[in-house]
């Protein structure tokens, strides 16, 4: 396949019941994309244009300030992962990558007792300078992707043969994380080999991603051919993580993407759509066919595991908090 494919998800996203036409086809279509190259654009999505184009707004905002501003906010100074990573400080292949970002979630209170008991919860760091208006601007945002990605779930639940709101209980109080991504332009590249993104995947369910008209993500199919995520205007690109893979019996596919090096500066803003940190995750019955099932995994386990292999110092973090 030398084709990501489009997907009309109005019939997902307006749905009346479980057996409306529109969502049955739609939810067959993604069922397609999943089994056969992991990744898909959704249009008719219904998250208005205006307010993507006041997300990006806002991003560009954060990383217009200055560097010691940015700093001020340094993820390494968060105990739940939230805040800035400066350029090259996420390191996805080898060299490290050329983009730098803002990371946040779910606002949490520190005096929140799954707080207190839950790995990466909690406030998140936004500059102070940037104010009240803007922090409830992108926080806003981030509640729009979540109710669309709680939409889009109800499509596996259907393609999976499981209770409609079989999702839906593994998202109380999530792990959701929302990504502000700048990368840098080949000017600035200080190794030949160097990408703005490294080859991975990703690590939970569902991942949805808004990107700006650069262009850069390729997405690996099954011949082991980078193919071209081109920018769709309207569009949403749609991938499956490492747990949806596993959690499938590899029926759904986890794919391997990267960002390559844009000639000018690019902006994304990925939404990783992961449950509540202590989520069991078990096979689906409907994918088993006559192979064994995963052993059960934490989700959150499996977050730390790989972020641990991302960051620099965070588990060792992560051990000290558990002492």
């Amino acid at each position: 396949m030398d084709q990501i494919p489009v997907i009309d998800v109005s019939g997902i996203v307006s749905r009346t019941s479980k057996g409306d036409v529109k969502f049955v086809e739609a939810s067959r279509l993604i069922d397609q994309a999943c089994r056969n190259i992991g990744f898909f654009y959704i249009t008719n999505h219904g998250i208005a244009k205006e307010k993507i184009d006041k997300a990006f707004q806002r991003a560009k905002e954060f990383f217009e300030l200055p560097a010691s501003q940015k700093l001020e906010v340094d993820i390494n100074k968060s105990d739940n992962h939230r805040g800035y990573t400066a350029l090259g400080a996420e390191k996805l292949g080898d060299p490290s990558d050329l983009k730098e970002g803002l990371d946040f979630g779910i606002e949490m209170s520190i005096d929140d007792p799954d707080v207190k008991n839950t790995p990466n919860q909690g406030p998140n760091q936004f500059p102070p300078s940037l104010g009240e208006e803007w922090k409830k601007d992108v926080l806003d945002f981030q509640d729009l992707l979540l109710d669309l990605a709680r939409k889009i779930l109800r499509a596996f639940a259907f393609n999976l043969k499981v209770e409609d709101d079989f999702f839906v209980k593994m998202y109380e109080k999530p792990n959701i994380l929302t990504r502000f991504l700048k990368y840098s332009p080949a000017s600035q590249k200080t190794f030949q080999n160097q990408l703005g993104c490294g080859a991975h995947t990703d690590y939970g369910f569902l991942t949805l991603l808004i990107q700006d008209q650069v262009g850069g993500l390729e997405v690996m199919n099954r011949e082991g051919e980078w193919v071209k995520a081109h920018p769709i205007s309207d569009a949403i690109v749609v991938n499956m993580g490492d747990l949806m893979e596993m959690a499938t019996n590899k029926v759904y596919l986890a794919t391997l993407h990267r960002v390559t090096v844009p000639e000018t500066t690019r902006y994304s803003i990925p939404f990783f759509c992961e449950p509540n940190y202590w989520t069991q995750v078990e096979s689906f019955p409907s994918c088993l066919g006559n192979s064994q099932p995963m052993t059960p995994v934490i989700f959150g386990r499996h977050l730390d595991a790989k972020l641990g292999a991302t960051y620099e110092g965070y588990s060792e973090k992560r051990k000290e908090e558990e002492k």
